[in-house]
């Protein structure tokens, strides 16, 4: 009875309202579900970014903010002669008017390949692409679009496995999100701390938004690599996706804690004054559409494309629009992390304290010179950022699976995926040596056939 009322109520509304009320609710579904946006700014011009995973979702969304704003954009990927790739740098400098967009060959999945990168950066002195620009990092951030090592996953795959030097091979999760990660940082390092002298050098990592679904990551128990027959989820793989996530997130913290400590010891004070160090930030934009079309395997350049995933797709589509993010909506996160002002290295002190008290000194003297009524947030900075932590929708948010794990879950990460680097860079450099001493010979007799200048009498 009540719901034909209801009916008859509503069918006698006007037929614009009819459609005007369920487009208006579609769009504040669509809004909410964007979330956050940032309206952080800063200078940027002639600033230098090495990117990975920045050709696909959120990752380019922020290569053509940097490029927009003048930056010099170093961009990871294993194959950079690839014409799509070609391609899609180019489109950017020609839509940005930026002509310092580079790509650079590194495959983040293998260490070898990463030490190589560090090396052809060392070797150049890195002054610049085009030699006017000063020798300095300004943030090293890693997205998880192509480029990243992630991008032959999928529902329904078997388990990618990554040689190692250990007896068992790692997840390719655990090798793309934690191994390579530490690995390019560790091996960049030396130049991270000479640029972090004049200000501070941001790590950006951003993390699968599967972190809050996993399990508490113990340090006696540690399942990154699935090693159990039958134990990785192939029609699940975001549970290893969402660990190594959280994993990355504990050796992030680990790091961040081991640099100012170092820096406190350095300088005899409990606490450094924030004039300048290494930033490590964690960012979350949350579910993308991007991530839905790589998951279900449902875009074409998939390297293992399917049809079922592709009507899945087409079928959730409208599902999918509604409610997952845009790249440009997910970018925003990122965005914050690079343009956030205001910041110290050292955790967990609140950044900008100093900043506002003079800011809101100086609008306490315009008011009584006569110039006019102070504004609430005048002096006060829109996102208060702390390093080591994790910003989700530009607020931070706490992790309980790492507060459980304790404090020996990142000396436990460090120690083990330290090995583990030290070892692929001295099998590399072996590699390396063994090459070298193959091609000596040859080297010496083509020299050696080489006709000598005659001498004039």
């Amino acid at each position: 009875m009540a719901s034909s009322v209801i009916a008859q109520r509503v069918s006698s509304f006007p037929t614009f309202l009819k459609v005007l009320v369920p487009l208006a609710g579609v769009g504040v579904v669509r809004s909410w579900a964007g979330g956050y946006v940032c309206r952080e700014d800063r200078l940027l011009h002639d600033k230098t970014f090495i990117l990975v995973g920045g050709f696909s979702g959120p990752g380019l969304e922020l290569f053509r903010s940097l490029a927009l704003r003048g930056c010099q954009v170093i961009a990871l990927h294993p194959t950079p002669a690839d014409p799509r790739i070609l391609q899609l740098t180019m489109l950017l400098r020609a839509t940005s008017g930026n002509e310092r967009l580079y790509c650079e060959e590194c495959d983040v999945r293998s260490v070898a390949s990463v030490r190589a990168f560090v090396k052809r950066w060392d070797r150049d002195a890195r002054k610049g692409m085009v030699g006017d620009l000063k020798q300095r990092i300004e943030a090293l951030v890693f997205c998880d679009g192509e480029g990243s090592g992630l991008e032959d996953v999928g529902l329904g795959l078997p388990q990618r496995l990554v040689p190692s030097p250990d007896d068992a091979p790692l997840d390719l999760h655990h090798a793309s999100l934690l191994l390579s990660r530490h690995a390019l940082i560790q091996l960049l390092l030396p130049t991270l701390l000479q640029s972090s002298q004049e200000a501070p050098v941001r790590i950006i990592l951003a993390l699968s938004p599967f972190y809050a679904a996993s399990p508490p990551l113990l340090p006696t128990a540690l399942n990154l690599d699935f090693q159990k027959p039958g134990s990785y989820p192939p029609y699940a793989p975001w549970v290893a996706e969402g660990q190594a996530s959280l994993a990355s997130l504990a050796l992030l913290r680990e790091f961040q804690d081991r640099l100012d400590t170092t820096r406190a010891a350095a300088t005899n004070e409990s606490t450094n004054d924030g004039s300048a160090g290494i930033v490590c930030l964690a960012v979350c934009g949350g579910f993308t559409r991007a991530w839905f079309r790589k998951t279900l395997r449902a875009g074409w350049s998939h390297p293992h494309f399917s049809w079922i995933g592709w009507i899945v797709h087409l079928v959730l589509l409208p599902l999918v629009w509604l409610l997952a993010k845009s790249a440009e909506q997910a970018s925003q996160d990122l965005l914050l992390a690079v343009l956030g002002s205001g910041m110290r290295a050292e955790l967990p002190t609140v950044v900008g304290e100093e900043a506002v008290k003079e800011k809101r000194e100086e609008a306490e003297e315009k008011k009584s010179e006569g110039g006019g009524k102070i504004r609430k947030d005048e002096g006060k900075p829109k996102v208060r950022l702390r390093a080591g932590c994790l910003y989700r929708d530009g607020q931070e948010v706490s992790v309980p699976q790492l507060e459980v794990a304790g404090p020996t879950l990142g000396p436990a990460l460090w120690a083990i995926e330290s090995k583990r680097v030290e070892k692929l860079v001295a099998l590399a450099e072996a590699v390396e040596t063994a090459a070298a001493a193959q091609l000596a010979p040859a080297a010496a007799d083509k020299a050696a056939s080489k006709p000598k200048p005659e001498k004039a009498d």
